[in-house]
């Protein structure tokens, strides 16, 4: 398990072999098109309260990996606010 600054195209080569999991920056061109693309309607509704999911098969770095972008209703209403009292900073 690692934080989002392991995510690089340098390191992913080393971990080739090994199992790791890692937060995908949305800086990264692929994360930040899944994220724009994706409609509401395909997020499934997860057990946990609150959340939706949609999973991808993805090839970053020459690496199969499998994503898992993940929606949190709390964040999404958080973000909504910080939106609305300051639209300018969006």
């Amino acid at each position: 398990m690692a934080d989002s600054a392991f995510y690089t195209q340098e390191n992913l080569q080393i971990a080739k072999e090994v199992k790791w999991l890692s937060r995908v920056p949305v800086t990264v061109k692929a994360a930040k098109n899944l994220v724009e693309s994706v409609e509401e309607s395909e997020l499934k509704a997860s057990q946990l309260t609150g959340y939706r999911f949609q999973e991808s098969q993805q090839n970053y770095a020459d690496v199969e990996q499998r994503w898992l972008l993940v929606e949190s209703q709390k964040r999404k209403e958080s973000d909504l606010k910080k939106l609305e009292k300051n639209p300018e900073r969006w």
